[in-house]
């Protein structure tokens, strides 16, 4: 599925309808399509009739996906041209942040509140990319469409950098991967590069997680790990000064 080779939507639908078997199906033509990338998207199906309606008009195939994919997307509120980058998932585990999976039928109902990140589920294989650079692609032939897969992207690639921040995403089981977490890792590394980026759509999004961080707990718990929790002799320095500590009462307290 590459953005050159679209074949018009009312073309399909003629097809569709010209299937001599067509009373034997019990999912329309947008089913049946969107079934098809279940498997890498992984969320909730469309299935009411006000989800359905909304993906009327679709020019294409991919129109209908990316339409599928950020349905009941709303307008963000506070100003989404700027860049503000978020530390990496590793990080934020750091500083306290949790990671937790959430259902949803758009791939960008991502939420953060009270210290935990909300974020739907995603598969990667080698097709994904593929699907996803030309969806970016189609953004940057239509200029009326709002830039929200790329902005996925990008705030995807904040979060992962290494292969540590691939295995906290696995282990929440946000997503599932099927490559190697090297390639895993350079998937997201490289998926909007050579793209131009006007707005970003989770700016405010990225101010409250960083609004977060500079929080004085959050900051003392990102020191305490980063210097006395991740190192061997900061464990054996923790170790030791309990033990010393505790020598010390039994001293004082035989001594009396």
């Amino acid at each position: 599925m590459t953005w050159e080779n679209q074949m018009p939507w009312f073309v399909l639908e003629r097809l569709f309808h010209t299937t001599s078997h067509l009373e034997n199906l019990s999912l329309s033509l947008v089913q049946l399509a969107l079934k098809f990338f279940d498997h890498i998207f992984q969320s909730i199906p469309l299935s009411s009739n006000k989800g359905l309606e909304c993906l009327r008009g679709t020019k294409h195939i991919l129109d209908l996906l990316r339409n599928s994919l950020i349905f009941s997307t709303t307008n963000t509120e506070g100003d989404t041209h700027g860049w503000q980058p978020i530390p990496s998932a590793g990080i934020l585990e750091e500083v306290g942040i949790k990671f937790t999976r959430v259902n949803s039928s758009n791939i960008l109902d991502i939420k953060f509140h009270n210290g935990v990140l909300q974020i739907p589920p995603l598969l990667i294989q080698e097709t994904t990319e593929t699907v996803f650079r030309n969806l970016i692609c189609f953004k940057q032939c239509q200029p009326d469409c709002r830039p929200v897969i790329t902005s996925y992207a990008i705030l995807f690639d904040n979060l992962i950098n290494t292969a540590k921040d691939v295995n906290i995403l696995l282990e929440k089981e946000i997503i599932d991967n099927w490559l190697n977490l090297e390639d895993a890792t350079r998937f997201f590394n490289k998926l909007f590069l050579d793209t131009y980026v006007k707005e970003y759509y989770f700016l405010e999004f990225n101010k409250q997680i960083n609004s977060y961080c500079r929080g004085y707990w959050p900051s003392l718990r990102a020191y305490l790990v980063q210097n006395y929790i991740l190192t061997p002799m900061g464990i054996v320095s923790q170790v030791a000064a309990f033990i010393l500590n505790v020598c010390t009462v039994f001293q004082t307290f035989f001594k009396k």
